[in-house]
């Protein structure tokens, strides 16, 4: 191999080979071009056009853009402004909307591209020096357009003010502009998806739960549904969605560890802000720390029931800056009307994080004095969407229950669904009344949506007495029995079941029975102490006592939520609560240990609850084969074994035999109620286990009797 070295190698002449080069590669493509006349012609002429188009065709300074002009005031200044914007090329109004809502409409609709608002007192304003706000609306989907119109617009109003009107402009505006940029090329302002499957139940893994997740036309991760609990029901909702093509991933945790396998109903709709009414005034100018007072004026909803909106509020600093903004929620609710009223609903469903409800509905009624009843039917479609309902009077106790779901065949058997169940209350107190509506946090997952209907009346449910003896001159024989058959009709839209509770004047003291038991184990509270407290109570009292030395307090509460009452402290702990009536039906006393314990915990000890009401008293003559909730709950030993009402099929009528055996001295006269009740059990999927399948009662007619003991 032969080196060469340094001192021997060729001397190189770096300028000149270069533009030897160079001039060589030119010649060539020159030579390339002369053989190819296409791209010779595409080369001279593509750039002529473009250059032509630049110049003469494309216009970045857009004329006769569809505009609204809303006159909040029939001034000189606001005619002049309108005459203005009307004579100019860049504006074509042709729009001159009433209110801001007609506005909104046209800017929405894509009727216009631009919303100028002149407020009302604007020339006042401007010829006292408050400069005036202007709201401008625009379509900014178009940039260029929208940019070069608004700049335009400053000195167009300023024209019309010196020109027109002869009002002076100095360096400073006497009016300030607000602009609002809309960027939705779609106008809608929420995308809203959802899905429903079926496989969530009380014993499924969390990982069992469905997400949605949403990517945006740009690729950019928006958000998702998180699911909190057992809900087998996703949503996830935009707003001001980018116009374009969305990506939607449905999925689930693998197979392996308890992800769901099986078909998902999932939907996308989209929606649009609409005006729900006007402010007034509509704008203003605060110095530093002012304030001013605005009126809201709108409807309530067509329908009862409740619609949300928002008030929003922008501001503009005076000097630069950028454009803050925020919003003031507002609830409207109807009420429902007096007399017998029929409304709907839309059941969807939660995410599934309390343990009883998914999504509830709240409605309100007045309701006069010296009504008989107060009534309420909810309907369902789809009866696997269970539901809870209560009606809960002006004091803010529930004093009536009823829920869509019964007991499954054995107590391992889940609950069957019904198409609706019904509530009742007699002699309701005058005042504001709500009905409450609870979906369960699982639904059926047969659709996203589905209706669900409202009745409410005042009327009587018809109730016949079937003989029983209403006068003190009936004498029946003591000892000896007399039955009657006292009839019912279940008015409703499902299957109602009923039984009789004979009542007599007064009240009277009753120790409640603990239908789960009356004892506790701290800390591991393995089991509620659940007491049912009959119809017409007036107060409740509780009591907690532990065998040892670590003091304890607990809370006790109607199940429905409200009251939620809280004891005293010590190794012996009480409450007291009174109302005219107490919410009817389960009460809990939950106890626990009181104090600081560390790391260790605090000690194990047992406890024992009781509880009493005070009631109307029981009339021990009366009975019937379907037993009696009522008395059954105000017993210490309580058993429900007895308790067995009937069950009577909407629109049909049922008999319960009801028998009065006599007992006392000769001449004694005995006046008392036999109440017609109907009963429902807590039948919520996703609620611990003590407080499933208890009965609770509501009163739906009240037959007097009256009788002599001979």
């Amino acid at each position: 191999m032969t080196h060469v070295l340094p001192s021997q190698a060729s001397p190189r002449i770096h300028g000149r080979g270069f533009w030897h080069r160079t001039w060589a590669m030119l010649l060539k493509e020159f030579i390339q071009l002369r053989r190819d006349r296409l791209s010779f012609a595409m080369i001279v002429v593509i750039p002529l056009v473009q250059l032509m188009l630049f110049g003469y065709a494309i216009n970045t300074n857009p004329r006769h853009l569809p505009t609204a002009v809303l006159l909040q005031e029939n001034s000189d200044v606001g005619r002049a402004i309108y005459a203005a914007l009307k004579n100019t090329d860049y504006f074509d109004v042709i729009e001159q909307p009433r209110t801001e809502a007609e506005m909104d409409e046209l800017l929405s609709a894509g009727k216009v591209l631009f919303g100028i608002e002149i407020p009302a007192n604007f020339e006042r304003k401007v010829r006292r020096g408050e400069k005036p706000p202007m709201l401008i609306i625009a379509d900014a989907t178009d940039p260029v357009a929208s940019g070069s119109a608004l700049g335009s617009l400053n000195q167009i109003v300023v024209t019309a003010l010196e020109h027109e009107r002869g009002i002076p402009v100095t360096t400073q505006l006497p009016f300030e502009i607000r602009t609002h940029a809309r960027y939705n090329p779609a106008g809608e302002s929420r995308l809203n998806a959802s899905a429903a499957f079926h496989s969530a139940t009380p014993t499924a893994s969390l990982n069992a739960r469905v997400r949605i997740t949403l990517i945006d036309p740009n690729g950019t991760y928006v958000g998702d549904s998180r699911p909190q609990g057992l809900g087998n029901y996703g949503n996830l909702q935009i707003a001001n969605p980018a116009a374009g093509t969305w990506t939607a991933y449905v999925y689930s945790r693998d197979s392996a560890h308890g992800g769901y396998i099986g078909p998902v109903l999932f939907g996308v709709s989209v929606a649009r802000y609409t005006s729900f009414g006007r402010i007034s005034p509509s704008s203003a100018t605060l110095a530093p720390g002012g304030s001013v007072a605005v009126q809201v004026r709108t409807s309530t909803p067509a329908q009862p029931g409740d619609a949300s909106g928002a008030i929003v509020v922008r501001s503009n600093p005076a000097r630069g800056g950028s454009t803050t903004s925020t919003t003031v929620p507002v609830t409207l609710r109807s009420l429902i009307p007096a007399g017998n009223q029929t409304f709907s609903g839309t059941v969807t469903g939660g995410n599934g994080r309390a343990p009883i409800s998914g999504q509830e509905f709240f409605y309100q009624l007045d309701v006069p004095a010296g009504q008989p009843e107060l009534n309420a039917t909810i309907t369902v479609q789809d009866p696997g969407n269970q539901f809870g309902a209560y009606l809960i009077d002006p004091q803010g106790e529930a004093v009536a229950y009823a829920t869509n779901m019964v007991p499954g065949a054995t107590p391992s058997s889940p609950p069957d669904g019904q198409l609706g169940a019904q509530l009742h209350t007699l002699n309701p107190a005058p005042g504001r009344w709500r009905l409450a509506v609870v979906f369960a946090p699982v639904v059926s997952g047969n659709s996203l949506s589905s209706p669900f209907e409202v009745s409410v009346n005042q009327q009587p449910v018809p109730a016949s007495a079937g003989g029983l003896p209403n006068a003190a001159s009936t004498q029946l024989t003591a000892g000896q029995s007399y039955t009657y058959n006292v009839t019912v009709k279940n008015t409703g839209t499902a299957p109602e079941m009923f039984f009789g509770d004979a009542r007599l004047p007064g009240s009277a003291p009753f120790t409640l029975g603990a239908v789960s038991g009356a004892s506790d184990n701290l800390p591991a509270n393995d089991n509620l102490p659940v007491y049912l407290v009959p119809t017409n109570s007036t107060q409740f009292q509780a009591q907690a006592t532990t065998t040892g030395a670590t003091p304890l307090l607990f809370e006790s509460q109607f199940v429905g939520g409200d009251p939620d009452l809280a004891s005293t402290i010590g190794t012996t702990a009480s409450l007291s609560f009174a109302d005219n009536p107490i919410a009817t039906g389960e009460w809990d006393v939950l106890p626990v240990a009181y104090g600081t314990f560390g790391t260790t915990g605090p000690p194990s000890e047992a406890t024992t609850t009781s509880a009493s009401v005070v009631t109307s008293p029981f009339d021990a003559a009366v009975s019937s084969p379907t037993g009696d909730l009522e008395s059954d709950s105000a017993n210490p030993a309580t058993s429900l074994d007895s308790f067995k009402p009937i069950t009577v099929a909407p629109g049909q009528t049922g008999t319960i035999p009801v028998t009065i055996t006599p007992s006392g001295a000769s001449g004694t006269k005995v006046t008392g109620t036999l109440y017609l009740d109907d009963t429902a059990y807590f039948e919520f999927g996703s609620i611990q286990d003590a407080l499933v399948n208890y009965p609770q009662a509501d009163e739906v007619a009240a037959l007097p009797y009256q009788y002599t003991i001979k």
